[in-house]
Parts: C-alpha cells; structure tokens; sequence
C-alpha cells in the first residue's frame, strides 16, 4: 500500500514509518521538524516530504498528484502541549497556533482523505485528553 505518516519525525511517527516499511509498504514521512528532529529519521528507508509549515495541507495534496493518491494516511502530527512561538512550553499569546495545528490540520487531513479516497488512523494523545490521571482512578501508595 502507499501510506502518508504525518507528525513522522516524532517517536511514535517515525517508528510507525519505519515499521511500515519492514512490512513493504511504500512509505512517505511527513513533518515540520517543528518539535522533532530528523534523527528519528536517519534509517529511514521511505521517502521524506518536508512541510513548510503546520497546515502546509498544499505539499501533501502536490504529491499525491505527482506521484498517485495515498491508501492510507496514519496522522500522528500534533502539538503536544501548548508551545510557544520561542519554544516554550507556556503558549502565551499562540494558543491559537495549537488550536490551528491540532483541529484545523485534522479537518484539512480528512479533507484531504475524502477527496482521494484515502482512509485515516489518528492515535489520540494526551493532546486531546491530558496528562492528569482521570478523577475516579485511585493512585496506589506506598
């Protein structure tokens, strides 16, 4: 199959692609390399798309023209936490920007994924459900 890894950079998105590949899949890794380096990247065997920028749905929509429609897109792009524009972990003024980038670029991914017939798999994170232990779980004590 042809499958699209967006946010593959990232620990889970890169060992996804990687993944992918070792099965035989023509794999290609999308990402800013915003937040994540491109040394998750290194033995990568597929092919690499470097985003402009968060919502650069544009790129995405240009390879798949160029070189045929996506089977499968696995969307693992989002922010983690609130970043500021300085990289920070306080979004002061750009909670917008996360907003922008986590629901926005979702839609624009589905979106996408209509028009070609594509089918998505999103893993949630604690991007949408936080990070804090829900309120009926007991912690154990030592």
């Amino acid at each position: 199959m042809k499958i699209l890894v967006t946010g593959a950079a990232g620990f889970i998105g890169s060992n996804l692609a990687k993944r992918l590949v070792q099965e035989g899949h023509n794999v290609t890794a999308a990402d800013t390399f915003l937040s994540s380096g491109f040394q998750n990247l290194i033995d990568f065997e597929g092919d690499v798309l470097t985003l402009e920028h968060r919502l650069d749905i544009h790129s995405i929509r240009d390879l798949a023209e160029r070189y045929g429609k996506f089977d499968v897109i696995f969307h693992q792009a989002a922010i983690t936490g609130v970043i500021a524009k300085d990289g920070s972990a306080s979004a002061g003024e750009d909670v917008h920007g996360f907003l922008r980038n986590n629901i926005e670029q979702f839609r624009q991914i589905l979106d996408f994924a209509v028009d070609t017939q594509a089918r998505v798999v999103w893993a949630s994170s604690c991007s949408v459900y936080g990070r804090n232990p829900p309120s009926h779980a007991r912690v154990p004590t030592l």
